[in-house]
């Protein structure tokens, strides 16, 4: 994916791309990209550990095997909350991290300027200023996926518990 990204931007006439958006492409969005398609692939399997779980709980317990599918469905409504606040915190966070790398990106395209006007302090604090407001931006989207897990965990562990 890094490489296609690359070679598009490449392909595109100057001027035409913010440059900074092009760097945060190659590196936040493939890794989110690549975690998303992970989680996606564990969903097929996932519902055939549940059919045969909860076959084999019925063949042992009877009805009470519907404990597990409430508490899934209570996990995936709970998950869901939170994930509806996910993708704004995420949005920011990048924003953040597009702008910080768009600044350092002209910083180091000028260096030879910032070195001769002795702006190199100036430019360090404001970078700096940029990647605290970031680490603070994505303290919020980590904590939703904190609590994501957490219900995960909690689901699991609840399954497992009645099996």
């Amino acid at each position: 994916m890094v490489s296609i990204i690359y070679a598009k931007t490449l392909e595109l006439p100057a001027g035409l791309y913010d440059e900074s958006a092009a760097l945060t492409l190659m590196s936040t969005d493939i890794d989110r990209l690549a975690s998303s398609l992970d989680s996606l692939n564990e969903i097929w399997a996932r519902i055939i550990e549940m059919s045969i779980g909860i076959w084999l709980l019925e063949r042992q317990l009877g009805w009470v095997c519907i404990a597990p599918i409430v508490i899934v469905a209570l996990s995936v409504f709970a998950s869901a909350l939170v994930t509806k606040r996910i993708g704004p915190r995420q949005a920011q966070w990048v924003r953040a991290i597009q702008r910080r790398v768009g600044i350092t990106s002209s910083m180091l395209g000028s260096m030879k300027s910032v070195k001769m006007m002795g702006l190199s302090n100036n430019l360090f604090n404001t970078l700096d200023a940029h990647r605290v407001r970031e680490l603070n931006l994505s303290k919020h989207f980590r904590l939703m996926g904190l609590y994501r897990v957490a219900l995960c965990e909690y689901h699991s562990f609840k399954c497992h518990l009645l099996t």
